[in-house]
């Protein structure tokens, strides 16, 4: 196998680039940078590095060794810290293209060498460039469960016990002159059930791990002048969208991103909701209404002084904002409810003044609520990927097609499609045809 190279660090707006390199030409690179010292491993060094063609200095760097197979990779690795120059960085990757066996790394590259080495597996390595990208507190404890290897052990303890399963009907395939016994039919059906049943639980979830991976979807609904663009500005504490008293401003959808309770929530600010011959405008009222059909949260917005509802977007994800209350004398809540024949959580209303910031402590204690809720109960690992959750329901239909009554053959088969699909998941089956489709979203140097 070619030893590969890349910087492993950003090359801009950095004080220092890590080069890694990785494979059995990893000191001979070193070498060709005028290094010949005996290389200890896990240890760092200083050292020049030396263009081999004039013996000028090219820079002054650390370095560091990692033996095979303590390494990332498994293989020998060598990291070079050089100063972020992109003239450094140009020389060291000429030099380095110039021994044979020797390119630079494409994308994904490092971990995927570290998955076939048996480093670490599909689940594993497909954390990695979520934890590079988590942003909330949240976001980093999930991908760096993943990258422990919580969620691929769950999978493996599934394809491990459907492997004893398996072995159980194999055994009746080989020996068919003797009938299972009931004690062997219990175990071989109750197991089957038990990890049928696991794996639909554990595919129920609402794509919660996906949610908090990629956040929140929250929008502000309402009628045009109800105060939707104000909110966004509020909740973000910057001006995110144009306010204004004219009907229909807001045509596009406005979008923000925060952090709420550690969970990346975007915001989306949509136009005003109501009948108008105005494409642009009516365009924009579409594309309101399907980011309400996507939404995990929807905040509803109506004027206290002319409240206009559409009662098919509020369900169990709406908190409804009366704002403008300040325009009310003795505002009474009860009365605007049953006025309005509002059948909704009390819980879920809050009155608020946007402007006179009235209440609108209560919206976000209401709102960080309903984050909460979202959030899991429990400490399990979540599915973070849409792979798996295909693989995972793929897996499901063939475990529930499984039946003692079928032709035994048929039956084994069902349970082996099955153990397949699991396998594809952390790569203990043949997977060379969704490699490249994984490791080809790392970037460069990962």
């Amino acid at each position: 196998m070619s030893t590969i190279f890349a910087p492993i660090t950003s090359i801009s707006r950095a004080g220092v680039i890590v080069i890694r390199i990785s494979g059995s030409q990893s000191r001979k690179c070193l070498e060709a940078l005028g290094c010949y010292i005996k290389l200890q491993s896990h240890k760092i060094f200083f050292h020049k590095i030396i263009d081999p063609q004039n013996q000028e200095i090219i820079d002054e760097a650390l370095i560091s060794f990692f033996q095979a197979p303590r390494s990332f990779t498994g293989e020998d690795v060598v990291e070079i810290n050089i100063h972020a120059s992109p003239y450094i960085l140009k020389k060291i990757t000429q030099i380095f293209l110039q021994i044979e066996n020797v390119h630079y790394a494409q994308a994904g590259e490092f971990s995927k060498r570290s998955f076939l080495n048996g480093k670490i597996d599909l689940v594993q390595a497909e954390a990695i460039p979520d934890l590079i990208a988590c942003e909330t507190e949240i976001q980093h404890r999930q991908a760096m469960k993943q990258l422990g290897g919580e969620l691929g052990k769950i999978y493996d303890k599934w394809r491990e016990e459907l492997l004893e399963i398996m072995a159980l009907v194999e055994a009746n395939i080989d020996f068919p002159e003797d009938d299972i016994d009931s004690s062997t039919i219990d175990k071989i059906s109750l197991g089957v059930k038990k990890i049928s049943h696991e794996i639909a639980q554990h595919i129920h979830d609402n794509k919660i791990g996906q949610k908090i991976k990629d956040g929140l979807n929250l929008v502000i609904l309402g009628s045009p002048n109800v105060g939707k663009s104000s909110l966004i500005n509020f909740l973000a504490q910057s001006e995110v969208a144009i306010v204004s008293d004219i009907a229909g401003t807001t045509r596009d959808i406005v979008e923000t991103h925060l952090e709420i309770k550690g969970l990346a929530v975007k915001i989306a600010d949509t136009a005003g909701l109501r009948s108008s011959n105005d494409q642009i405008e009516q365009e924009g009222i579409r594309r309101a209404m399907q980011k309400a059909r996507d939404a995990d949260i929807k905040i509803f917005v109506v004027d206290a002084t002319n409240p206009i509802f559409n009662h098919e977007l509020i369900d169990q994800d709406s908190i409804i904002v009366i704002n403008k209350i300040d325009k009310i004398k003795n505002f009474d809540l009860d009365f605007f409810i049953n006025e309005n024949k509002l059948n909704f959580d009390r819980s879920r209303i809050v009155t608020i003044s946007i402007i006179n910031k009235i209440n609108t402590s209560q919206l976000i204690k209401i709102l960080e609520e309903k984050i909460l809720e979202i959030l899991p109960q429990n400490n399990s690992p979540l599915i973070t990927q849409e792979r798996y959750r295909k693989i995972l329901k793929d897996c499901l239909m063939n475990l529930e097609n499984f039946s003692l009554d079928k032709n035994i053959e048929l039956s084994a088969q069902d349970l082996w499609i099955a153990g397949q699909e699991l396998g594809k998941i952390t790569g203990k089956f043949d997977i060379e045809n969704i490699l490249e489709i994984i490791f080809s979203r790392f970037c460069i140097g990962k």
